[in-house]
């Protein structure tokens, strides 16, 4: 009996490791698939942070360069549109005068010019050019009346040069307002 009794408190014992050892073989493998999965939380919400912070530096990047484009722009407009008043006065001012003066008048326009074209977009481009060629075809008038002429070239030539630079603002607002977009 005691062989029956022991056999049965064996089986017994088998039973409880047995199922003892389901219930750890359970719980390590719940807590590996939880690691797992954390883990892989973990990396995505890594790998989210990162792309959200370089897609952060690069629209900072793209504003960044845009305004520093229209910084430039800028300051070579109002040295050219000052350059370019000087200008104006002077024609406006002498009927007669030396073409050795006037090239030093016109000059700082050239300079300012070529330096706002090196940054400005391409119809502005041409259009200081334009000033500047205007310009240039008034420095040998014949009489008076050719040199009205020629300041009224100028005059025309200066006013379609701020359109273009209002519109040469607007683009670089668009392109500084696409940075932001998701491309």
């Amino acid at each position: 009996m005691r062989r029956m009794a022991d056999v049965k408190l064996t089986n017994h014992r088998w039973r409880n490791m047995a199922e003892s050892s389901s219930a750890s073989i359970i719980t390590v493998a719940l807590g590996i698939a939880g690691t797992l999965v954390g883990a892989a939380i973990g990396a995505y919400a890594s790998i989210k942070g990162q792309t959200i912070q370089t897609e952060r530096e690069t629209i900072f990047a793209c504003v960044a360069f845009i305004d520093k484009k229209e910084e430039l722009v800028r300051s070579r407009a109002e040295a050219f549109l000052l350059a370019m008043s000087d200008e104006i006065s002077f024609f406006r001012e002498h009927n007669e005068f030396e073409v050795r003066v006037a090239r030093e008048k016109i000059a700082p326009l050239q300079r300012a010019a070529f330096s706002l074209s090196a940054y400005a977009g391409p119809n502005l481009a041409l259009k200081s050019l334009n000033v500047v060629t205007a310009s240039d075809a008034a420095l040998m008038p014949e009489n008076p009346q050719q040199l009205q002429v020629a300041v009224q070239n100028i005059l025309k030539a200066t006013s379609e040069w701020d359109p273009a630079f209002r519109a040469e603002l607007i683009e670089l607002k668009q392109r500084r307002d696409s940075c932001q977009k998701p491309s």
